[in-house]
């Protein structure tokens, strides 16, 4: 009786795992190619066809790996799980109480802005915060900044005259670039919401290979909204870099303020220090000051913040 009951928690544990892996190469497939998706047979609706077809056929594979990896318990305990249903209850409705509900729920000719499509963003949402919080970070963010780079490289080609397919009759004329989303605004925002990440990256990892791509990747990401013309993708990267300049600012403070006012306070061992305290100390480039006095006093922690600072 033991036995089989170990055995079946192993192969549920197994059966977890892979929907777990499975769960997580769908979603860096959704980030990462659905954006760049074009339907190059349907002249009248190239842009938007295809990518609400990839939702519509990856959103019942995220549900099942949501389902089959427990993935319902940590949306449930991140909080996000009542949030997520309250919308779907809400986009139900308005489809039930709409003129035409056929195209809310499909959506209308060349938009695809229906049931099926808003019920898919949550499933994503859902996707992404438990691939997030059970270790997928990397291969997200990896995924997201690829799909995004690319996007913003056909971007920047475009304003500079590249065109790799045939226009339709509506675009033909256009001189902002609109890459795989068909809309300079919608380029404009993409890579508005990229760039963060991309700096996020560049400012977390350590390989110096990955901060090289992250740099790349922010750089295309930044030229391709300035092509774009869009103020609101201007606006955006304003504010991000303003929000990204005070949180440096205030990350370096609070830093040489625990140095400052804590760690001098901490008695010395006789066995030397801890190994953490000296790494800190070695980070943030404290000198000895005067006659072999160190910042262990109060009376020199003003002369050490000032050496430190020159």
């Amino acid at each position: 009786m033991d036995a089989g009951i170990a055995i079946l928690n192993l192969r549920n544990r197994e059966l977890e795992q892979t929907a777990s892996k499975l769960l997580t190469w769908t979603m860096a497939l959704a980030v990462a190619v659905v954006p760049l998706l074009i339907d190059l047979s349907n002249l009248d609706d190239t842009y938007y066809a295809g990518k609400a077809r990839a939702l519509f056929i990856l959103a019942p594979v995220i549900v099942a790996g949501l389902l089959l990896s427990r993935g319902i318990p940590i949306l449930r305990r991140t909080r996000l799980l009542t949030p997520l249903m309250a919308f779907v209850m809400a986009v139900g409705l308005a489809t039930a109480v709409s003129v035409n509900p056929l195209w809310s729920v499909v959506g209308a000719p060349r938009r695809h802005e229906g049931l099926l499509s808003l019920v898919a963003y949550a499933v994503m949402c859902a996707g992404t915060l438990v691939v997030v919080v059970r270790g997928g970070l990397r291969v997200w963010l990896a995924a997201v900044l690829a799909g995004g780079t690319l996007a913003g490289l056909y971007g920047i080609a475009q304003y500079f005259g590249i065109e790799l397919i045939v226009r339709d009759s509506v675009r033909v004329d256009w001189w902002r670039p609109f890459s795989t989303s068909g809309n300079p605004n919608f380029l404009g925002a993409y890579m508005v919401l990229i760039a963060p990440l991309a700096a996020a990256a560049l400012l977390t990892v350590r390989r110096r290979t990955v901060a090289v791509l992250s740099l790349a990747a922010l750089t295309v990401t930044v030229i391709t909204a300035l092509c774009t013309y869009s103020r609101a993708a201007w606006l955006g990267l304003a504010v991000a870099a303003a929000l990204f300049g005070v949180w440096v600012l205030c990350w370096s403070y609070w830093q040489a303020c625990f140095l400052l006012l804590i760690v001098p306070w901490r008695p010395h061992e006789r066995t030397g220090r801890p190994r953490s305290e000296r790494r800190l100390r070695s980070n943030l480039r404290i000198r000895k000051v005067g006659s072999g006095g160190d910042c262990t006093s109060g009376a020199t922690r003003f002369s050490c913040w000032r050496s430190v600072r020159s």
